[in-house]
């Protein structure tokens, strides 16, 4: 008898001690789970076109996607105003998880170009304007000619006049297959970007000094150091002063 008391009491501390069976264990909550075992929802992307940037952001957010790209990709587009939405990648009533990436393609607007006829005209105007202005990609080319055309004279082309070109499509100007030479940059009425372009395009030091001379408008080239007709040389200095 005295024994079985005695085996109930030591049971009894060691239950005290050890706490077994005081407490369940703790049921796990959904911040105690390891990232791969939270559950995420799969939602259908809704169509976001026509809408601003920010009003299409506004939309997938409340959609639950939040992995939106901040870097917009821009696109021309001849039936979405410039700065709205064009379409989704991945593309709208598609299923994906809310922490899909998705990016958005930004209209910048219809720039649709029609190819006009450049023989006879300065090759880096129309270069500049073609990639500046549509960004149509420019390659200058030289080839023999019978013509009497200036070192900077456009000879040819690759497209043809009327045809249209879009962003990153690509035209080829011909230039006579000649040593090319400074232009008369006075009388042919060029202007300080022009120079500037110039000196870039054939790596030549430009120094543009801006003189007081009441007999000219501001702006106007007044002097180049090289002559007109002088085969030019990489890394060599051109000199130009422009009235203010």
């Amino acid at each position: 008898m005295e024994k079985r008391i005695f085996l109930s009491l030591l049971i009894v501390i060691c239950l005290l001690i050890t706490g077994c069976g005081s407490k369940k264990e703790k049921e796990p909550t959904p911040d105690d789970l390891e990232p791969e075992y939270i559950e995420v929802k799969s939602v259908k992307i809704p169509d976001v076109s026509n809408l601003s940037v920010d009003e299409a952001i506004k939309k997938l957010n409340k959609s639950g996607f939040v992995n939106i790209a901040v870097e917009t990709i821009k696109e021309s587009s001849k039936t979405i105003e410039e700065g709205n939405v064009i379409k989704t990648t991945p593309a709208a009533g598609r299923s994906v998880k809310t922490n899909t990436a998705i990016t958005l393609y930004e209209s910048i607007g219809n720039l649709e170009y029609t190819v006009e006829d450049y023989t006879g005209k300065n090759y880096i105007e129309i270069e500049t304007l073609l990639k500046n202005n549509y960004g149509i990609n420019v390659i200058i080319e030289k080839k023999d000619s019978s013509g009497n055309y200036g070192a900077q004279e456009i000879i040819d082309q690759s497209v043809k006049k009327g045809t249209t070109l879009n962003k990153g499509d690509s035209i080829i100007l011909y230039i006579s297959n000649q040593n090319l030479q400074y232009p008369d940059m006075i009388s042919e009425g060029w202007e300080e970007k022009d120079v500037q372009q110039f000196c870039e395009k054939y790596e030549l030091n430009c120094t543009i000094e801006k003189v007081e001379d009441s007999n000219y408008d501001s702006g106007t080239i007044i002097y180049q150091s090289r002559s007109p007709k002088t085969p030019i040389t990489a890394k060599e200095t051109l000199r130009i002063k422009i009235a203010k």
